[in-house]
């Protein structure tokens, strides 16, 4: 292996940064793939040549001009679908932002671009979108000839596209992933759940054999148990995005100077944000927020012990939690309404919002969710924790709030595969109908686990996720050779072609 094509991931640059040096130290081709304002922070690492402006797929190009390259990129997309076993509209679904905007633009406001407006004219503007978006992934691939695609996540257009062409071309995408268990930690992955598949594999195994835990595993649940707290990279992640005046004002103005340059200079390639959008949108959100804020409830501890009630907590939208790894149910109101009509008698269904969401939904939608029989409106600032103690149900797709729930005891039902799925004690139900029957008989339906038995299942998938995972030390390396190794296994065990 000596060529890798890397595609940035913003909330971790700087860990990429010191791989992607390690890796052009040790004499690899490194191909950049990203918009032209980044250039600047990768020039250090790779050759002029090896960087890969990312198009303005709202303008057209060689594949809309010349009917040989579209027929032959049409050929690719067909083939690329069969071989991943993923259809287009996928793609299009990550891209809920700009080019799978009508999947949702009900459910939640976002700041429009040109991208989203040429794609929503017309489904011929979405299919050139989409051929786009292919051939430039095929090029790259056919052009650069990496040996692997190298990213933190895949859940975005070009992104995926990618992954599926290099399914047709045997090129493994390795995404890097921070373990949602153990603080500063990571692990490689090539599925496309993104998920710790030999964490996963080594509990099973742990499982089999009933391997008593490590004493760091009972005091990690011990230690939650007494003070709960949300994983660190996902609090980090709460901190970094929330919005104030000041950075919605910062961001104008960065956004400014990035979009002037673009048009002065007359570069191509994606098109900056827009600033206006996005600070009309900061401000319609505050708006709202001042404006909903009497929709939540807020309630004690001493009022939901004495109440029979399912939890759900909702995700933040756009999310790939939804959008990725659980399209079936990315439609949350619709999510509500299938669970409201599920409720046994005398049960409520407590909805927590996203903190993220807060000023992004319309009137109408919160309407429709409290309009519903049984269903409660949460604060999404209060602390989930006195939610998740008490409820007689935690459901959830794929969340943390499931990995909350069992460290603190509850019964736990998920509608997709998840990072704790492994352990055995949440069951899988994605098909609507069965769920409806879990959660009209929930406690007939969910084992009761003597406490031991539950801890050690839970302790055995904490145990493997630290012994798949690597730090995320700073000053550790040898980064390069534990990936060569891990691609080398997981081409030889994966069939890519």
């Amino acid at each position: 292996m000596s060529r890798v094509l890397f595609f940035p991931h913003p909330p971790r640059h700087d860990y990429f940064v010191r791989l992607l040096t390690e890796f052009r130290d040790a004499g690899w081709q490194i191909g950049v793939v990203a918009p032209f304002e980044s250039r600047r922070a990768f020039q250090a690492i790779t050759k002029e040549l090896s960087f890969f402006p990312t198009p303005n797929f709202a303008a057209p190009n060689e594949v809309d001009w010349d009917p040989d390259v579209r027929r032959k990129t049409i050929e690719t997309i067909k083939q690329a679908e069969r071989v991943s076993g993923l259809p287009v509209s996928r793609v299009i679904l990550t891209g809920e932002r700009d080019i799978g905007r009508r999947f949702s633009q009900q459910n939640y406001h976002w700041p429009r671009n040109a991208l989203e407006r040429y794609a929503g004219r017309s489904e011929e503007n979405l299919e050139s979108v989409i051929i786009r978006i292919f051939h430039f992934a095929r090029t790259l691939q056919d052009e650069f000839a990496p040996d692997a695609v190298v990213s933190g996540l895949i859940a975005e257009p070009l992104k995926l596209a990618t992954y599926m062409y290099g399914r047709v071309r045997g090129i493994p995408f390795a995404m890097n992933r921070l373990s949602k268990i153990h603080d500063n930690r990571f692990y490689w992955t090539t599925g496309l759940q993104m998920l710790n598949d030999d964490a996963a594999e080594l509990c099973e195994t742990y499982l089999v054999d009933r391997r008593e835990a490590s004493p760091q595993a009972k005091d990690l649940i011990n230690a939650f148990r007494d003070t709960p707290k949300t994983v660190q990279y996902i609090s980090e992640n709460w901190r970094n995005l929330a919005s104030s005046w000041r950075t919605a004002h910062t961001d104008f103005v960065s956004m400014t100077k990035a979009r002037l340059a673009y048009t002065l200079k007359r570069r191509t390639g994606v098109t900056p944000k827009p600033p206006i959008a996005h600070l009309l949108h900061f401000y319609r959100s505050e708006y709202l927020r001042w404006r909903q804020r009497h929709l939540y409830l807020s309630l004690e501890a001493a009022e939901l012990a004495k109440t029979q009630y399912v939890y759900l907590a909702l995700h933040k939208e756009p999310e790939l939690a939804l959008n990725h790894l659980a399209p079936e149910f990315h439609d949350q109101l619709g999510f509500i309404r299938l669970l409201s009509r599920a409720l046994p008698f005398g049960w409520k269904l407590l909805v927590r919002e996203h903190r993220f969401n807060i000023g992004r939904r319309s009137g109408d939608y919160y309407r429709s969710v409290t309009s519903l029989p049984s269903v409660r409106l949460l604060s999404p600032l209060d602390s989930q924790f006195k939610y998740i103690k008490n409820a007689g149900l935690v459901v959830t797709d794929n969340g943390s709030t499931g990995w909350e729930a069992l460290m603190l005891r509850r019964p736990v039902v998920v509608t997709t595969r998840s990072f704790y799925s492994s352990c055995g004690l949440t069951p899988c139900l994605a098909a609507p109908a069965a769920l409806m029957d879990f959660v009209g008989n929930p406690t007939a339906q969910v084992d009761p686990n003597e406490d031991k038995e539950h801890d050690r299942k839970l302790a055995n998938m904490i145990d493997a996720e630290w012994e798949t995972t690597e730090s995320i030390d700073t000053n550790s390396s040898g980064q390069i050779e534990a990936l060569v190794r891990f691609l080398a296994r997981e081409t030889k065990k994966k069939s890519y072609a």
